[in-house]
């Protein structure tokens, strides 16, 4: 949502230069951009209220972390050695950002049962100079909703749920507590 909040911020501020030349074209096309920005986050806000306040029993929204996340750039990831070759440039890209360590500690704790996720790590953990460098990467800024699982859900139940109402998700074990988590991408 930060990204489309920005192209908005852009798109008022471009509006603003083609409202003082009175460009009308230009002026409808960026009025219909901000429509379609405005009703794309209106869209997002939505869904995550549905996820947050569906009547999904089986789990709780503790809450929306900033991540660095790693886009795969490849439709079909599982073709060929793309994951493997996405896995050595992920871990040269942190070795470079001197984070590697925090992201192995980070994801040791958390084991990764599924999902569509290949790379990521929580902005919190890192200094800015480690940030910038991971962005001038390629990684990406993303927020994360953070559900935990009820102890009594199935896993392939959770796989479903995971698989039906989240485009972007990781299931995880959080091994200080052995608890299901999901985490959920907002890209």
């Amino acid at each position: 949502m930060r990204e489309e909040i920005y192209e908005l911020k852009k798109a008022v501020s471009d509006l603003e230069s083609y409202v003082n030349i009175y460009n009308k074209e230009k002026i409808n096309e960026i009025v219909q951009r901000i429509i379609d920005i405005s009703s794309s986050i209106n869209n997002e806000v939505n869904d995550n209220k549905e996820i947050k306040n569906d009547n999904f029993e089986e789990i709780s929204y503790l809450t929306t972390v900033p991540f660095l996340y790693k886009p795969v750039t490849k439709k079909d990831y599982y073709e060929g050695n793309y994951l493997e070759t996405f896995s050595m440039q992920r871990t040269d890209e942190l070795k470079r950002a001197n984070t590697l360590d925090l992201h192995n500690k980070f994801w040791n704790s958390n084991c990764v049962e599924n999902g569509n996720i290949f790379g990521s790590v929580p902005e919190e953990l890192l200094n800015k100079d480690s940030v910038d460098s991971l962005l001038s990467s390629g990684w990406l800024s993303v927020d994360v909703n953070i559900y935990e699982v009820n102890d009594n859900v199935d896993y392939f139940d959770l796989e479903n749920l995971c698989e039906n109402n989240f485009t972007n998700f990781l299931i995880v074990t959080e091994k200080k507590e052995d608890k299901y988590l999901i985490l959920e991408y907002k890209i």
